[in-house]
């Protein structure tokens, strides 16, 4: 016996994907101070939520003992500056004019043995005297040999000690006006100022955050694609935005997630939209339209779908008189209405009894009230 159910007619049409995500900013900036300082907020640009330039001087660290300190590297500099100079016209020509004086010292000590020990032989001069004179030979010989050996090494020394001398007064001077620049913490980027993390007279610890800066001329909007609609994006996909509040914005997929979220098997897409007039906030929530191009579907109640034992989605339609199911693939998911695509245009729908009926059974169908 025909069994009675209901059946809605369907008509096509087209919808895209519709995920909800938040806003947000993608040009973020922390300003960091360089090392633990005593900050004092800068009383000229310090007002959270207001517009900043990049350069703005956001925050004035206390100084300290710094310009003391400069002006003592640079002092040090000088005199190891000057030290350097005077070592190395000290070393030109002191190891050939030491080593020439030792020669000739030597040839006079040579000199004198040999007319010495002349004398000896022809007993003029006593052996004392002679041995004298060799005594002074060794000692010109053993001098002129310490000089060779030396090569004025003490000269280069010198040179050497204040040469050291010099690069730390330079390096340190280097590290202090360095300090002393970044004394001043300025806006990086031109945006709002959202936060300003310190007070006057506050302890800052290196690292730390001083401000965060806004870059709010353009947003990027994350959101979720199933993973069934995921292969559908791509790169420069016009959105259609719809947020609370503000109204319609368009924007561009820029990103797509390779990875799936693991709780929600769902992809993350990143939007980015123009944010001119700065009406959009990080963190509003917004509904995305994707346009993937057209792909035609029929919205229905989820009640009117089945789950196959595999997982898929089916729906049953009457084939004059007799019950068919057709394999559908979700494309836009609601509370209340779902798309689908994998109907024929004009199939009827069986909807109210639908699930007490299987495929191949005889049903007597009728139309469903349209109110």
């Amino acid at each position: 016996m025909p069994r009675r159910v209901y059946l809605l007619l369907l008509s096509r049409t087209h919808k895209s994907g519709n995920p909800f995500g938040p806003v947000e900013s993608p040009n973020q900036r922390q300003c960091l101070p360089f090392q633990p300082k005593s900050a004092a907020p800068s009383p000229r640009w310090l007002r959270e939520g207001s517009a900043v330039e990049k350069g703005d001087v956001l925050v004035v660290m206390d100084t300290q003992t710094l310009p003391s300190r400069i002006a003592a590297a640079k002092a040090e500099m000088a005199a190891a500056k000057a030290a350097l100079t005077t070592a190395r016209n000290l070393s030109g020509g002191t190891y050939e004019e030491e080593r020439a004086a030792a020669l000739a010292n030597l040839e006079v000590a040579t000199q004198r043995l040999e007319i010495g020990e002349k004398l000896v032989a022809k007993s003029f001069s006593a052996p004392v005297d002679l041995a004298q004179l060799k005594a002074n030979f060794e000692t010109a010989r053993m001098t002129l040999a310490r000089i060779d050996l030396e090569k004025n090494y003490r000269a280069e020394l010198d040179i050497s000690q204040n040469e050291a001398r010099f690069e730390g007064a330079k390096s340190s001077l280097v590290v202090l006006q360095d300090q002393l620049a970044k004394s001043r913490i300025t806006a990086p980027i031109a945006g709002w100022l959202e936060t300003v993390h310190v007070d006057v007279g506050e302890q800052m610890p290196s690292g730390a955050a001083a401000a965060t800066i806004l870059n709010m001329e353009e947003l990027s909007i994350i959101v979720a694609v199933p993973q069934t609609n995921i292969a559908q994006v791509a790169i420069g996909n016009p959105v259609s935005i719809d947020v609370a509040g503000v109204g319609q914005r368009t924007g561009k997929v820029s990103r797509i997630a390779s990875i799936s979220t693991s709780t929600t098997r769902t992809f993350d897409v990143e939007i980015t939209v123009p944010n001119p007039d700065r009406m959009l906030r990080a963190g509003m929530t917004v509904e995305a339209d994707i346009d993937v191009g057209y792909q035609p579907a029929f919205g229905m109640s989820p009640a009117h779908l089945s789950v196959t034992s595999e997982g898929s989605l089916t729906a049953k339609v009457d084939d004059d008189g007799v019950v068919r199911v057709v394999p559908v693939e979700l494309v836009r998911s609601g509370v209340e209405q779902v798309f689908v695509s994998g109907l024929a245009n004009g199939d009827r729908l069986l909807t109210f009894g639908q699930a007490f009926v299987e495929a191949g059974d005889m049903v007597r169908v009728l139309m469903e009230p349209t109110s």
